[in-house]
Parts: C-alpha cells; sequence; structure tokens
C-alpha cells in the first residue's frame, strides 16, 4: 500500500528551500524586490487551495460509509467478518465498533492489528497464519466471510456475494 507522506513532505521542503532562495536572490538584485517577491510566494498556497477546493472538499463524499453499511447489512445474524486492507478495515470497524451497528458481527482483523479480538499475532508467518484461520474456520460454527485476496487455506472453497465473500467450510 502507498503511502505517499514521505514524498510530500520532501517536496514541501524542496518547494519551500526553492522559495527562500529565490527570495534571497531577489533581496541582493534591490532592496523593494525582496518585499515584492514575497507577495506572490505566499498568496500562491492559498490561491491554489481556494481554487481547488470545490474538487478536493469532500465533506459530503459518503462512499466508505454507504460501502461499509453495504457490507454489514448484507452479513446473515452472528456471522464473522475477517478484512485485511485499510480501506475495508477502517470504515467497517468504525461502524461497527463507534457506532454499533451490527453488534452481532465479529470482526477480525487479518493482520492481527486494530480489534482487540485477534486471530493470530501481528508478525506471524504466512503458515502460522494459515493454521491458525484454518483452525478458526473449522472450529466455529458461525458463518464466516471476508474481503480479501488469497487469505483462505487451500482446502476451503469460497462464493463470492459481491463486496464480500462467504467461506464454504469443508467444501473445495
Amino acid at each position: 500500500r502507498p503511502y505517499p507522506l514521505v514524498a510530500y513532505g520532501l517536496l514541501a521542503l524542496w518547494m519551500g528551500s526553492g522559495l527562500a532562495l529565490t527570495a534571497r536572490w531577489l533581496a541582493s538584485r534591490g532592496r523593494w524586490l525582496a518585499p515584492a517577491a514575497a507577495v506572490p510566494m505566499l498568496l500562491l498556497p492559498a490561491f491554489l487551495a481556494w481554487h481547488h477546493w470545490p474538487a478536493n472538499g469532500r465533506a459530503q463524499d459518503d462512499f466508505a460509509d454507504r460501502q461499509a453499511r453495504a457490507v454489514l447489512d448484507v452479513l446473515p445474524p452472528e456471522a464473522v467478518l475477517l478484512v485485511y486492507s485499510d480501506s475495508d478495515t477502517a470504515p467497517i470497524g468504525y461502524l461497527h465498533v463507534v457506532e454499533g451497528v451490527r453488534p452481532d458481527v465479529t470482526l477480525y482483523n487479518m493482520q492481527g492489528l486494530v480489534f482487540r479480538d485477534r486471530l493470530m499475532p501481528a508478525m506471524a508467518s504466512p503458515r502460522i497464519r494459515q493454521e491458525r484461520l484454518a483452525a478458526f474456520i473449522s472450529g466455529t460454527e458461525r458463518p464466516v466471510y471476508h474481503m480479501t485476496e488469497k487469505i483462505l487455506p487451500p482446502q476451503y472453497a469460497e462464493e463470492h456475494l459481491g463486496f464480500v465473500k462467504r467461506v464454504l467450510a469443508g467444501e473445495k
């Protein structure tokens, strides 16, 4: 998963350094140029933020909420949902844990992170993950669903139901 914050931070440092060098160069050319150069350098970020706010301001964007509710709504009572990625874990976890949507459902993060209940430690090897998951699936009477790719042990099949996949225990 890409997290470009480091790249954005470095870009901001380079831009700041470039603006500082430009201002210093203009100041060396004459006393009146430094204040005149500072004004556009300060106004440019403000103008860009104002100009692009309609496209970047996402206060009305509720896709994550709608998708998380759709996933939780499709699950039968007392189901288990295995999530993996941040884009699944965060909105579904928020609705389930904070807002109390579908308290009958149990959520597990397949990385062993985020939720209080864990099937495996966070740094478990792939072999340990497969063993623990197989033991959990074979030992539960509850219906098990997941939203990830290639997490199931080889002895289990799955049925695709749109956003989620139902684990077919004991079938291949």
